[in-house]
């Protein structure tokens, strides 16, 4: 057999594959685009817990916001945090009063984070899905799994937000 015709029928037949995969990945039912549920959707309503100190709860928020990057439920965590250390400053009046700004900034300043994390992981879902890099589908989905799991309201069970994330 000459070589020419040996390269063309292995072409021949790399060509004839890579259609017939085409035409099985086109097939696939394309899942419903939904908006993707928000993550801070009561931010501003924290009231200071019963028995906590202001201090304390901005020390938690700082560590868990140094953490983010390596835990992506405590970033969320944070933003609650000092929108509670917020809310105690507010209660205490006086020089605690001068503390309010610098706790909003700080929940605005890491909630704006977040949520360009969240934007990002989404498109990279997204894409994911579209190239059918199965791999990445579950490493973004488990990290925005996480990112929002304070606001499911029961583990294991049926909410819209897990829906939407386990049908991505």
């Amino acid at each position: 057999v000459s070589p020419v015709i040996a390269i063309a029928g292995v072409l021949g037949i790399g060509i004839c594959g890579y259609l017939l995969m085409q035409d099985t990945m086109s097939s696939l039912p394309e899942p419903p685009v939904e908006d993707a549920p928000a993550i801070f959707a009561d931010l501003g309503d924290a009231t200071c817990p019963p028995g906590s100190e202001a201090r304390d709860l901005e020390y938690s928020a700082h560590s868990r916001g140094d953490r983010y990057r390596y835990n992506l439920r405590d970033g969320v965590s944070a933003v609650t945090l000092y929108d509670q250390a917020r809310a105690c400053y507010a209660a205490a009046g006086g020089e605690g009063a001068s503390r309010v700004p610098e706790m909003t900034a700080a929940a605005a300043t890491l909630r704006d984070q977040i949520e360009a994390d969240y934007a990002a992981r989404r498109l990279r879902l997204h894409h994911a899905r579209e190239v059918a890099d199965w791999e990445r589908v579950v490493i973004e989905t488990t990290a925005l799994l996480h990112v929002t799991e304070q606001r499911q309201e029961g583990e294991g069970e049926s909410t819209p937000l897990r829906d939407v994330l386990v049908r991505a």
